[in-house]
Protein backbone atom coordinates (compact mmCIF):
# COMPACT_ATOMS: atom_id res chain seq x y z
CA UNK A 1 0.00 0.00 0.00
CA UNK A 2 1.24 3.44 -0.93
CA UNK A 3 1.58 6.05 1.98
CA UNK A 4 -0.56 8.96 1.44
CA UNK A 5 0.94 12.60 1.08
CA UNK A 6 0.38 14.30 3.84
CA UNK A 7 1.81 11.50 5.88
CA UNK A 8 4.86 12.32 3.83
CA UNK A 9 4.65 16.11 4.58
CA UNK A 10 4.21 15.13 9.02
CA UNK A 11 7.22 12.96 8.71
CA UNK A 12 9.08 15.55 6.56
CA UNK A 13 8.24 18.59 9.26
CA UNK A 14 9.59 16.04 12.12
CA UNK A 15 12.50 15.46 10.60
CA UNK A 16 12.78 19.54 10.24
CA UNK A 17 12.26 20.18 13.91
CA UNK A 18 14.14 17.66 15.00
CA UNK A 19 17.19 19.04 13.01
CA UNK A 20 16.64 22.35 14.13
CA UNK A 21 16.03 21.94 18.04
CA UNK A 22 19.48 20.42 17.47
CA UNK A 23 23.43 20.56 16.76
CA UNK A 24 25.40 18.08 16.34
CA UNK A 25 23.40 16.01 18.94
CA UNK A 26 23.47 19.50 21.37
CA UNK A 27 20.41 21.42 22.01
CA UNK A 28 20.01 25.16 20.48
CA UNK A 29 20.67 28.07 22.46
CA UNK A 30 17.25 29.77 23.01
CA UNK A 31 16.89 33.21 21.87
CA UNK A 32 16.48 35.68 24.38
CA UNK A 33 13.84 38.18 24.59
CA UNK A 34 14.90 41.02 26.64
CA UNK A 35 11.28 41.87 27.29
CA UNK A 36 9.64 38.76 28.53
CA UNK A 37 12.84 38.57 30.54
CA UNK A 38 12.37 41.50 31.96
CA UNK A 39 8.84 40.98 32.82
CA UNK A 40 9.93 37.57 34.87
CA UNK A 41 9.83 37.67 39.10
CA UNK A 42 12.84 38.82 40.85
CA UNK A 43 14.84 36.08 43.18
CA UNK A 44 11.53 37.43 46.30
CA UNK A 45 8.76 36.17 44.00
CA UNK A 46 6.75 39.17 43.42
CA UNK A 47 7.24 41.33 39.95
CA UNK A 48 9.34 43.64 38.88
CA UNK A 49 8.23 47.60 38.93
CA UNK A 50 7.50 49.38 35.92
CA UNK A 51 11.04 51.37 35.99
CA UNK A 52 12.89 48.17 36.61
CA UNK A 53 11.49 46.78 33.76
CA UNK A 54 12.42 49.43 31.78
CA UNK A 55 15.63 49.82 32.81
CA UNK A 56 16.47 46.55 32.59
CA UNK A 57 15.11 46.80 28.72
CA UNK A 58 17.60 49.55 27.91
CA UNK A 59 20.38 48.07 29.41
CA UNK A 60 20.24 44.92 27.28
CA UNK A 61 18.55 46.93 24.15
CA UNK A 62 21.15 49.57 24.24
CA UNK A 63 23.58 50.23 20.88
CA UNK A 64 26.81 51.23 20.65
CA UNK A 65 26.91 54.60 20.66
CA UNK A 66 28.07 56.35 17.68
CA UNK A 67 31.51 58.97 17.56
CA UNK A 68 30.06 62.10 17.59
CA UNK A 69 29.00 63.75 14.42
CA UNK A 70 32.12 66.61 12.90
CA UNK A 71 29.13 69.46 12.67
CA UNK A 72 32.11 71.75 11.34
CA UNK A 73 32.53 70.02 8.07
CA UNK A 74 29.25 70.05 6.77
CA UNK A 75 28.41 73.88 5.73
CA UNK A 76 25.56 74.52 3.36
CA UNK A 77 26.79 76.05 -0.17
CA UNK A 78 25.65 79.55 -0.47
CA UNK A 79 22.76 80.19 -2.55
CA UNK A 80 23.00 79.98 -6.09
CA UNK A 81 22.22 83.27 -7.94
CA UNK A 82 18.18 83.50 -9.44
CA UNK A 83 18.39 83.54 -13.15
CA UNK A 84 17.24 86.71 -14.45
CA UNK A 85 15.01 85.31 -17.49
CA UNK A 86 14.25 89.32 -18.79
CA UNK A 87 17.90 89.75 -19.19
CA UNK A 88 18.55 86.27 -20.47
CA UNK A 89 15.94 86.75 -23.30
CA UNK A 90 16.57 90.93 -23.60
CA UNK A 91 12.90 91.11 -22.96
CA UNK A 92 11.47 93.84 -20.45
CA UNK A 93 10.18 92.04 -17.07
CA UNK A 94 6.25 92.93 -17.70
CA UNK A 95 6.16 91.24 -21.03
CA UNK A 96 7.54 87.80 -18.94
CA UNK A 97 3.87 87.36 -18.41
CA UNK A 98 3.04 86.47 -14.49
CA UNK A 99 4.79 83.87 -12.27
CA UNK A 100 2.98 80.59 -12.03
CA UNK A 101 1.91 79.09 -9.13
CA UNK A 102 3.89 76.10 -7.20
CA UNK A 103 2.53 72.48 -8.68
CA UNK A 104 0.19 74.17 -11.21
CA UNK A 105 0.15 71.90 -14.12
CA UNK A 106 0.76 72.69 -18.14
CA UNK A 107 -1.26 70.89 -20.50
CA UNK A 108 -0.24 70.36 -24.04
CA UNK A 109 1.17 73.93 -24.76
CA UNK A 110 3.16 74.89 -27.34
CA UNK A 111 6.75 76.06 -27.12
CA UNK A 112 10.13 75.83 -28.38
CA UNK A 113 13.29 74.91 -26.41
CA UNK A 114 16.36 77.82 -26.25
CA UNK A 115 19.66 77.89 -24.00
CA UNK A 116 20.36 81.02 -21.78
CA UNK A 117 22.65 81.10 -18.56
CA UNK A 118 25.91 82.21 -20.50
CA UNK A 119 28.23 79.51 -20.10
CA UNK A 120 25.58 77.32 -18.34
CA UNK A 121 23.35 77.01 -21.28
CA UNK A 122 20.22 76.39 -19.16
CA UNK A 123 17.15 74.57 -21.10
CA UNK A 124 14.19 77.11 -21.22
CA UNK A 125 10.88 77.12 -22.39
CA UNK A 126 9.46 79.79 -24.57
CA UNK A 127 5.69 79.19 -25.05
CA UNK A 128 3.60 80.54 -27.87
CA UNK A 129 0.87 82.46 -27.31
CA UNK A 130 -2.47 83.12 -28.92
CA UNK A 131 -3.53 86.81 -29.93
CA UNK A 132 -6.44 86.21 -27.40
CA UNK A 133 -4.38 85.48 -24.28
CA UNK A 134 -1.47 86.72 -22.50
CA UNK A 135 1.37 85.13 -23.13
CA UNK A 136 2.60 81.99 -20.46
CA UNK A 137 5.66 82.91 -18.31
CA UNK A 138 9.37 80.88 -19.95
CA UNK A 139 10.33 77.98 -17.60
CA UNK A 140 13.35 76.33 -17.34
CA UNK A 141 13.41 73.09 -17.69
CA UNK A 142 14.57 70.89 -14.75
CA UNK A 143 16.56 67.94 -16.06
CA UNK A 144 14.67 64.11 -16.36
CA UNK A 145 14.39 62.18 -19.38
CA UNK A 146 11.50 63.89 -20.90
CA UNK A 147 14.21 66.64 -21.35
CA UNK A 148 16.37 64.03 -22.87
CA UNK A 149 13.88 63.34 -25.51
CA UNK A 150 13.23 66.82 -26.17
CA UNK A 151 16.86 67.24 -26.60
CA UNK A 152 16.96 64.14 -29.21
CA UNK A 153 13.86 65.63 -30.91
CA UNK A 154 15.62 69.49 -31.23
CA UNK A 155 18.81 67.51 -32.53
CA UNK A 156 16.85 66.18 -35.61
CA UNK A 157 14.32 68.82 -36.17
CA UNK A 158 16.29 71.66 -35.74
CA UNK A 159 16.66 74.93 -33.12
CA UNK A 160 13.59 76.26 -34.58
CA UNK A 161 11.55 73.61 -34.13
CA UNK A 162 8.06 73.32 -31.86
CA UNK A 163 6.90 71.08 -29.79
CA UNK A 164 3.74 70.27 -27.36
CA UNK A 165 4.54 69.75 -23.88
CA UNK A 166 2.57 68.87 -20.92
CA UNK A 167 4.64 68.91 -17.29
CA UNK A 168 4.25 70.18 -13.35
CA UNK A 169 5.78 73.88 -12.28
CA UNK A 170 8.04 74.31 -9.35
CA UNK A 171 8.95 77.56 -8.62
CA UNK A 172 12.25 78.61 -6.91
CA UNK A 173 13.66 82.15 -6.35
CA UNK A 174 11.29 84.15 -8.41
CA UNK A 175 11.54 81.86 -11.41
CA UNK A 176 9.31 78.72 -12.83
CA UNK A 177 10.90 75.08 -13.71
CA UNK A 178 9.08 72.78 -15.42
CA UNK A 179 9.31 69.00 -14.65
CA UNK A 180 8.49 67.63 -17.98
CA UNK A 181 5.71 64.82 -18.09
CA UNK A 182 5.16 64.51 -21.76
CA UNK A 183 6.89 65.65 -24.87
CA UNK A 184 5.97 66.22 -28.85
CA UNK A 185 6.97 67.52 -31.91
CA UNK A 186 4.62 69.64 -34.07
CA UNK A 187 5.35 69.14 -37.45
CA UNK A 188 5.25 72.02 -40.31
CA UNK A 189 1.69 71.03 -41.30
CA UNK A 190 0.66 70.93 -37.48
CA UNK A 191 0.29 67.58 -36.55
CA UNK A 192 2.34 66.27 -33.51
CA UNK A 193 5.17 63.69 -34.56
Amino acid sequence: MRPTPWLFLIACAGLAFAAATSLHGQEAPAKQDPIKDSAKPDATGKPPTQAEVLEKMLRNERPPSSPALNTEAVRPEPPSPAINLAECLQVPADRLGPLIREDALVFRQRAHLVRVGGAQKLPLLVFHSDASSDPMRPMLVLPCRRLEELEALQAKAGPDASFIISGQVETYRGNNYLLLTRVALMTADGNLD
